[in-house]
């Protein structure tokens, strides 16, 4: 973040950086063939170190998928986390239902309680896409995502 201005009415403007493509843009990019490991390797390190920080501060993110991680240039590896507009503090949970359904771990859809470990679930997921180019499991309805969870690892 660059910079905060108080605006009337109690209002707050946040002024960021200007960022370029999502991951799903650059999927989209690739006609959804996925990236070469390579690229996965360099986005995972990153995304990882940002959950480590983020954990770190005792905060789940709550929405990792690839159009919220940002590429900082169009033509350079170096991403950014954003969007933690669902983000809870660790065992502080508001809302049961977070995260989109194909990233969504299965403490969640369950019902249990959860924490940053949701997280790494999503960004397993979006790792799975990123190099296939097509997500790890498409469930049409929450039942569907979990039968389908349960069939492909037991």
């Amino acid at each position: 973040m660059h910079q905060t201005e108080k605006l009337g009415g109690g209002y707050q403007c946040l002024v960021f950086e200007i960022m370029s493509h999502s991951l799903y843009d650059l999927l989209r990019v690739t006609n959804l063939s996925g990236v070469s490991i390579k690229l996965v390797r360099k986005f995972a390190i990153q995304i990882m170190r940002a959950l480590e920080y983020t954990k770190s501060l005792g905060i789940i993110h709550c929405d990792i998928k690839p159009e919220n991680v940002l590429l900082c240039h169009p033509e350079r590896s170096a991403v950014k986390l954003i969007d933690f507009g669902s983000a809870c503090k660790c065992g502080k949970q508001q809302f049961s239902y977070v995260q989109s359904r194909f990233y969504r771990a299965p403490e969640v859809m369950l019902g249990m309680q959860y924490g940053p470990a949701i997280d790494m679930w999503s960004a397993g997921c979006m790792m799975y896409e990123l190099r296939t180019g097509k997500p790890l499991f498409t469930g049409w309805s929450e039942h569907d995502q979990l039968c389908r969870i349960e069939a492909t690892l037991g």
